[in-house]
């Protein structure tokens, strides 16, 4: 997963309000809930 995924549009859909937000990284087989 890249840092552009990570914390780049985390900060980008905070500030237009997005409530929940998923990363998903089939290469690892992970699953990331922020909320």
């Amino acid at each position: 997963m890249s840092k552009l995924d990570r914390w780049t549009k985390y900060q980008l859909y905070e500030i237009a309000g997005v409530k929940e937000y998923w990363l998903v990284d089939p290469a690892n087989e992970s699953v990331e809930y922020i909320f």
